[in-house]
């Protein structure tokens, strides 16, 4: 008993440093990158308008304004358990389904910042999740194994298709502040 006592203690020990040093050092520098390549998306939608590269009436624009103004103004607070946790109505599924087609079917530059805000947002979200983070470096084989699952099955494809629309719906009916406007 004593011997688990203190293995518990070193374990805390050494834990407590290392939480501190990555809620305190590490994530803020990380979420600050990240907050500027969410502007660097925003920026170059906006300037792809107002060069005319496209157009600010095209159905892409609003989707894409919108999306990133919303994870600019819910940056902090956006975690992988809330994400999972969250049930999407029928309706919010359907018009994430729809929004996503409308981008991927637009154009390339279209495609270009909205890939360039998702890998911003993903890492946020994890950058938010540490134990997420942990879990994931400890479960990395099957990681593997669900990429390859889905790349070669059309029926898991479409389970991971799902749950990115199932992403992009809830992160697009979250409510965004005037300041990211």
């Amino acid at each position: 008993m004593k011997t688990t006592f203190e293995i518990c203690l070193i374990l805390a020990a050494v834990a407590l440093p290392l939480q501190l040093l990555y809620w305190y050092a590490f994530r803020p520098v990380l979420l600050l990158r990240l907050r500027y390549k969410l502007f660097q998306s925003r920026d170059s939608l906006r300037l792809m308008v107002l060069e005319g590269k496209v157009g600010e009436k095209d159905k892409a624009f609003p989707l894409l304004d919108r999306f990133v103004n919303r994870c600019i103004a819910n940056f902090d607070r956006l975690d992988m358990a809330e994400v999972i946790s969250t049930r999407l109505k029928q309706a919010e599924q359907l018009e994430a389904k729809r929004d996503i087609a409308i981008i991927t079917e637009s154009g390339l530059e279209y495609r270009k910042v909205f890939n360039r805000t998702m890998i911003a947002v993903v890492g946020m979200i994890m950058a938010n999740s540490p134990g997420f983070i942990l879990i994931s470096g400890v479960l990395a084989i099957p990681v593997v194994f669900f990429a390859i699952l889905a790349f070669w099955f059309n029926r898991f494809r479409r389970v991971v298709d799902a749950m990115f629309a199932k992403f992009w719906g809830f992160l697009n009916h979250q409510p965004a502040t005037a300041a990211c406007a």
